[in-house]
């Protein structure tokens, strides 16, 4: 049986590297994306998916709001709260309808099984030590240029380094994520909590 998703989020990378993340594994399927309150409103109206994913992490999208909306509108509609750090979200409920809050430093698996089961996932705040990354500081910087979809060229001019050094950078960066492309890596950074936009 296939999970249809709703994904919200205010800035228009994150939802495209999230669409990718979920796209990409069996039996979820992305029916929409919304880039503002009222239009996640208006798609699980008008689709009834099994998840809402919202990217609480940038302001403007008033989560709150939707999760009491869809209590009475889309009482089948489990939300999944993606935000920047569980320590800035309400204690979880026990109400079954209640939203999973979960950490942006979660990893993609913890993601992946929160729209599977919502009802099992745990709030969680941190991403366990052998999970991290942890690329350097000049990594993260080149890789959220790269993100902003600057070139190679670009890059070594706005961070006074040579063309050869972004290439081993990001070669660096390819390595350390398991990424085969320069989204790939932006996606996978994003999702383990290298990277936030």
């Amino acid at each position: 049986m296939t999970v249809e998703v709703v994904i919200a989020g205010r800035h228009e990378l994150s939802r495209s590297c999230m669409r990718a993340l979920v796209s990409a594994e069996r039996g979820l399927s992305v029916v929409a994306v919304a880039a503002s309150t009222r239009a996640a409103v208006d798609a699980v109206i008008h689709h009834q998916p099994g998840v809402l994913l919202i990217l609480a992490d940038t302001p403007g999208l008033a989560w709150p709001i939707l999760v009491n909306h869809f209590a009475n509108a889309a009482p089948q509609t489990k939300v999944v709260v993606v935000g920047p750090a569980t320590d800035h979200f309400p204690a979880p409920s026990a109400d079954a309808r209640a939203p999973v809050l979960i950490s942006r430093q979660c990893t993609a698996r913890d993601i992946i099984a929160a729209i599977r089961q919502p009802g099992l996932c745990q709030t969680r705040a941190n991403i366990a030590p052998e999970t991290a990354c942890r690329l350097t500081p000049r990594e993260r910087q080149v890789l959220h240029l790269i993100a902003d979809g600057r070139s190679n060229g670009e890059i070594a001019g706005m961070l006074s380094i040579a063309t050869g050094t972004v290439k081993r950078h990001t070669s660096q960066i390819f390595h350390r994520l398991g990424a085969k492309s320069r989204t790939d890596a932006v996606r996978r950074a994003y999702a383990i909590g290298e990277i936030s936009f």
